[in-house]
């Protein structure tokens, strides 16, 4: 039963992202995959090559948080990837696409 003089309040709800989820790069950058305020349900995909020549693992740092240094945001989680060897040892060589869906 509705009171008189009072509308209905109308409800929008919307879900976003309360936190930047992020991967630590090199020089312990914070790099942001889903920014905070994003619309979800989301998906994202980026690219990601070595840093060094002839580098055989890539350690992969998951961040919760706004800030640009790595150490001053949570860490979620980490894992730890062999490469294959690159023949030619190049640097930058692409070799992981790093997918995140909320």
């Amino acid at each position: 039963m509705e009171q008189k003089g009072k509308k209905p309040i109308a409800k929008h709800e919307y879900e976003y992202s309360p936190v930047t989820l992020s991967i630590q790069t090199a020089g312990s950058i914070s790099t942001p995959l889903i920014r905070r305020g994003t619309p979800l349900p989301y998906d994202t995909t980026q690219v990601f090559s070595t840093a060094a020549d002839n580098q055989e693992s890539i350690e992969i740092n998951i961040l919760l948080g706004e800030r640009p240094l790595a150490k001053y945001n949570i860490s979620i989680g980490k894992c730890l990837l062999n490469v294959l060897a690159d023949h030619t040892g190049n640097t930058g060589l692409r070799i992981l696409a790093s997918s995140f869906s909320i």
